[in-house]
């Protein structure tokens, strides 16, 4: 009986894994707003990137603009930005069920998700979605420092949704800006 326990979560982590990615075009049926666990390989300690699999193809990269309305060092800080901008933007704070833990300082998700190779640890936004986050910079911005934070305000695929959601965050936030950026996708487990 456990064999065919372990041989059907195989099969269902490779079924998972070899999904392709929708078209823009199919995206813009979809409801973003829901968070969908991706199995990733661990992050510790200061570095948040994520390394990718070396056998990754051309399919699991996705060009997306990122709208980071502010950035900072404070999680705290930059929390009460975000419940602001959630009022002034009107749109909703989607944080993954992740939190900030102080004891480790870091945002990290809850040690009984279950998610168990993610319990406890980071796990980054790569959701077209236009919802609010505080996510680590260098996951977008490959030159960031590594505990740098960013307010993110939307991961669009469409440009100009991605241009009137800056053009919003600006009004809100001075330092709001964009980057463009080659995201990995794929299955990070």
């Amino acid at each position: 009986m456990k064999n065919h326990f372990i041989y059907l979560l195989i099969g269902v982590t490779l079924l998972s894994c070899n999904t392709k990615p929708k078209t823009s075009s199919q995206k813009k049926d979809i409801q973003h707003t829901a968070y969908t666990p991706l199995m990733m390989k661990p992050v510790s300690g200061a570095d948040t990137t994520i390394d990718m699999d070396v056998d990754a193809t051309e399919n699991d990269y996705a060009f997306y603009d990122i709208i980071v309305a502010d950035t900072g060092t404070n999680y705290q800080q930059l929390q009460r930005q975000m419940l602001a901008l959630k009022d002034k933007l009107q749109v909703d704070i989607d944080t993954m069920d992740r939190y900030y833990d102080n004891k480790q300082k870091k945002i990290i998700l809850p040690k009984t998700d279950s998610d168990n190779i993610y319990a406890g640890e980071y796990f980054p936004r790569r959701i077209v979605s236009s919802t609010l986050s505080i996510e680590y910079l260098n996951q977008y911005k490959k030159d960031a420092k590594p505990k740098t934070l960013a307010i993110i305000s939307g991961i669009f695929d469409d440009a100009k949704l991605a241009d009137s959601a800056l053009s919003a965050a600006k009004k809100c936030s001075a330092n709001a800006f964009k980057i463009n950026t080659k995201l990995y996708v794929g299955c990070m487990h």
